[in-house]
């Protein structure tokens, strides 16, 4: 890394494919200094710029006032390859409802749901991550960092749209 600490080893095949374990996880925006060194006592050095490493994070919760839940985290996401609206489990009232939609913009999820979200509903939402590995399609930032799974009971419901199901308060 770049304050000259060995953070890994590794091999390299017959064919030149090389194959490193890390011994503690990369930084965002690290530069590494890899060394090469055969049986013989050759070298070879090559300095690498990681990038971004991190998965995003959620940062807060919210239903906006179309009765949608609107998802924010600390960094812009890849709306070209959303999830699937089965990689979310929200539930309202402790009833499953399912996104109709799915709009990511910057660093907002908004998910969409028909009917919308009612007032002094109680809603939580779940994500999981499809599987272990960076995915082609799922919540994940612009390098590719899927965001981990997660499961958040959203406190704050600003949903202006009345159950119709419930006798209205209107005078």
């Amino acid at each position: 890394n770049e304050q000259g600490k060995v953070i890994g080893q590794g091999t390299t095949d017959a064919d030149g494919n090389v194959d490193i374990i890390l011994t503690e996880p990369l930084k965002d925006n690290e530069s590494i200094h890899i060394i090469a060194t055969d049986q013989a006592g050759n070298s070879s050095q090559q300095e690498i710029d990681v990038g971004d490493v991190s998965a995003p994070l959620l940062q807060d919760a919210v239903i906006n006032p179309k009765g949608e839940v609107q998802l924010s985290f600390n960094e812009a996401l890849d709306a070209a390859h959303p999830p699937k609206v089965d990689d979310f489990i929200v539930m309202a009232d402790a009833k499953a409802i399912v996104p109709s939609q799915i709009i990511i913009d910057g660093n907002h999820v908004t998910l969409v749901f028909n009917p919308p979200i009612y007032q002094g509903q109680n809603i939580s939402v779940q994500y999981k991550d499809p599987t272990v590995a960076n995915d082609l399609d799922g919540l994940q930032d612009m390098s590719g960092n899927d965001v981990e799974g997660f499961s958040q009971v959203i406190s704050q419901n600003n949903s202006q749209i009345q159950n119709p199901s419930l006798p209205s308060t209107d005078l």
